[in-house]
């Protein structure tokens, strides 16, 4: 897996499996490689089981938020953040994560938009950080959106999803000739992926 062949690695990983069904290592691995194909529902199914084996494991938890989030599950994240944060309390990007699906999830919004905007004045150097405060206050303030993705790009040019942000929104604002770029960007990142390449044939 580490040497780039996914495949390869979920078949050996299944035969792993196969032989120790409760192999809590196994069955994370296995689940790490399924997100790496794209293969969230099934990565969740052998994460549930092995939480369940392990409980104690960050880790495992850590993976279920993103995959959670990842698939739009926004409830299920916050709960496995919960979990993991009372396993690794002093993790920052942990309840920066926490915050941003509070946010997506809509409910304790301002609880989440008051920990975002924490998060990113005492690490005003990470990306992602003003990224998914954009997101978070574009329905309400795209001027405030705006400045937070550009300081994203700003300390990382390379962000796609702060690019696709920006784009959108300066879509939505009529000025297609300043989203274009973004969407073009977004596209070579991800070539595969059909929202982007609506928006880039819009």
């Amino acid at each position: 897996s580490n040497a780039g062949h996914k495949d390869r690695a979920r078949e050996v990983l299944e035969q792993a499996l196969a032989q120790q069904p409760d192999n809590v290592d196994v069955l994370y691995d296995l689940a790490a490689v399924d997100v790496e194909l794209n293969q969230q529902e099934k990565a969740l199914e052998l994460l549930a089981k092995s939480a369940k084996l392990a409980p104690e494991r960050a880790d495992i938890q850590r993976l279920v938020a993103h995959t959670s989030a990842d698939l739009g599950y926004f409830g299920d994240s916050i709960q496995a953040w919960n979990r993991y944060l009372k396993l690794v309390p002093n993790d920052d990007v942990a309840r920066r994560e926490h915050a941003f699906a509070e946010t997506a999830l809509g409910e304790n919004m301002q609880a989440g938009m008051t920990d975002l905007e924490s998060f990113v004045h005492k690490h005003p150097n990470d990306a992602v950080g003003h990224y998914e405060l954009a997101i978070a206050k574009s329905p309400t303030d795209r001027d405030l959106a705006l400045k937070e993705l550009d300081r994203a790009l700003t300390l990382n040019p390379d962000l796609a999803a702060a690019r696709m942000a920006r784009g959108v929104l300066r879509y939505r604002q009529g000025d297609a000739a300043a989203a274009l770029p973004d969407f073009e960007f977004a596209a070579r990142c991800e070539p595969q992926n059909p929202n982007v390449l609506d928006r880039l044939g819009e």
